[in-house]
């Protein structure tokens, strides 16, 4: 059996370096192995190269990646933007420019130099001469810097006096009208809201998926075709049998938090599309009973036979922070770590001047990773780590790897409470920065309102000896339950039990941790390989359900 993956996520969507990004590399590997054929994977241009990133440690030839040629030139461009703003450097006109100035300044240095020796003499007409040279180059300079000194009062006069006398004077009330309008302008056009490079990318990725969907019509060497999502109800138009996973369903199960995101226009066309996606969908894989059941045959009316449901296997990070063959492979292990983290520290926090100097070999910390969605809590999170911090006194950090443009409600929390010092990102991690942290961590803490299934987070700590405090939801519930879920689960919705569980576990560290232990030893035994033989059995009941059907048709 032949199986083939569809992707087709929007250019510059984070990928490598996230959960689905590993989930989907073990479950590659995982099809091929069961399968006993590679697995084709069909993705946008611009992911091309993400993928094969994310499977390069998979065997030779157990992948086949296959993309429309070339970039879009729009992507290409705005890319090249966006890492010009991460990493800035200088262009050939600004470096010409510096070098200009620094030849100017040595010429300059010397030159009056030489005038100041010259003075010191004791012939006559040379210190004549010299004097003269001095006032001349007094009176160029002047000269020279009398402009710039124009340009910089009338900019400080736009920046700070049209504010106090645009209500007296006409001409400035219109300046800054026009200065206002400029600033709405490049909102608009660059900035989270409906946009002109938002309806460009709609074109670019929907012309994209086109193409996709005409390199599959020429693939019939494939039997079944799995997507990872229920974002693209293209995919539903491919003329074989066609499986979805369908994760979750945040968006139905908050609209209201989703409605006030920055980003609530692109989340209706999201949501629009799920909804078609679903309806026009044959046959679902679901991470859990909550999405299988409530979500998704409640919710949806997807026939139950339709979905299977197919659990989560544990995620080891062990791999990548463990340190073995040697005397104390524990403290080695936490020696890396650290390691990793001043690495971290000298690379991405060097210009902030609190953290670039931070010593972290004798803080503690709390440590949640995870990207800034609406549905993951993280104003409640903070409120709880507030009162962690300021009324129990835990002294402790919070590290977070979520962008706060993400969630501007938790950046004008950070501010108000003044946590600012406290409250730490580290965005962007690799997956052995991700080891480290989550081993540097006094605790893990999740304060998630909803997941597809299991949090990784549980397995991603325990993996490299860190206990867990988590929500109280459904999804953890299915797995933890009695005693256990008494010591580890918080109500999400109270900022107090959040804050109670976070000062239970770091005043109780190993005993929380031997009382999770037999849980992650039992959730371990399941392995991706199990996880991924069970989508091939899956795939084949679909197959011989739709080789059997009377009047067998493709789709």
């Amino acid at each position: 059996m032949k199986i083939g993956l569809f992707l087709a996520y929007r250019p510059n969507t984070p990928f490598t370096n996230q959960g689905l990004g590993r989930l989907m590399a073990e479950l590659l590997q995982g099809f091929s192995q069961n399968s006993g054929e590679a697995v084709t994977v069909v993705c946008p241009s611009w992911l091309a190269r993400d993928i094969q990133k994310l499977t390069s440690r998979l065997p030779e030839g157990a992948i086949h990646i296959v993309s429309p040629p070339n970039i879009p030139v729009i992507v290409r461009i705005h890319k090249t933007i966006l890492r010009q703003r991460a990493q800035p450097k200088e262009g050939l006109l600004r470096r010409s420019f510096h070098w200009a100035k620094r030849v100017a300044f040595n010429g300059a240095v010397a030159t009056f130099g030489a005038i100041m020796a010259a003075l010191s003499t004791r012939s006559l007409p040379v210190f004549f001469v010299a004097a003269l040279s001095l006032a001349i180059a007094v009176a160029t300079v002047s000269i020279a810097l009398a402009p710039v000194f124009l340009i910089g009062l009338f900019a400080a006069l736009v920046l700070y006096g049209i504010p106090r006398l645009r209500t007296q004077v006409g001409m400035f009330r219109k300046l800054a009208s026009l200065r206002r309008a400029a600033i709405n302008f490049v909102n608009r056009a660059f900035g989270d809201r409906p946009s002109i490079v938002t309806a460009i990318y709609n074109t670019v990725h929907r012309k994209e998926i086109s193409n996709m969907l005409a390199i599959i019509e020429g693939m019939n060497d494939i039997d079944i075709w799995y997507s990872p999502t229920v974002f693209w109800p293209e995919f539903s138009k491919i003329r074989k049998p066609t499986v979805q996973c369908f994760p979750d369903m945040v968006l139905g199960e908050f609209p209201t938090r989703f409605a006030f995101s920055s980003r609530s226009d692109r989340i209706d066309t999201v949501y629009s599309q799920v909804i078609t996606a679903i309806q026009s969908g044959k046959h679902f894989i679901a991470y859990s009973e909550t999405t299988a059941g409530p979500s998704l045959h409640d919710r949806f009316g997807v026939p139950r036979n339709k979905i299977t449901t197919i659990p989560h296997a544990a995620m080891d990070l062990s791999k990548n922070v463990r340190v073995l063959g040697t005397p104390d492979p524990e403290a080695a292990t936490d020696n890396f770590a650290r390691m990793k983290l001043t690495e971290f520290q000298r690379i991405r926090w060097n210009k902030d001047r609190y953290l670039r100097d931070f010593d972290f070999s004798d803080c503690q910390y709390l440590f949640y990773a995870s990207q800034f969605r609406p549905n993951k809590n993280i104003v409640n999170l903070l409120r709880g780590y507030e009162i962690a911090l300021r009324k129990n006194f835990c002294q402790c950090k919070l590290i977070l790897t979520g962008h706060l443009t993400d969630a501007p409600e938790a950046a004008k929390l950070l501010e108000e409470r003044r946590l600012q010092y406290d409250v730490i990102l580290a965005q962007n991690v690799s997956d052995q920065m991700l080891a480290a942290l989550y081993r540097g961590a006094a605790l893990a803490v999740n304060p998630t309102l909803y997941e597809g299934g299991f949090p990784f987070t549980f397995t991603e700590a325990m993996s490299v000896g860190t206990p867990v405090v988590m929500s109280r939801i459904p999804q953890t519930e299915e797995f933890i339950q009695g005693e256990l879920a008494d010591q580890m689960l918080f109500d999400p919705l109270s900022p107090e039990e959040i804050a109670e569980k976070i000062v239970f576990g770091l005043s109780h560290r190993s005993e929380l941790y031997e009382l999770q232990l037999p849980l992650y030893e039992r959730l371990r035994e399941r392995t991706w390989r199990d996880v991924a033989r069970e989508h091939v059995a899956a795939f084949e009941r679909i197959l011989a359900d739709h080789d059997s059907r009377p009047g067998r048709t493709t789709g």
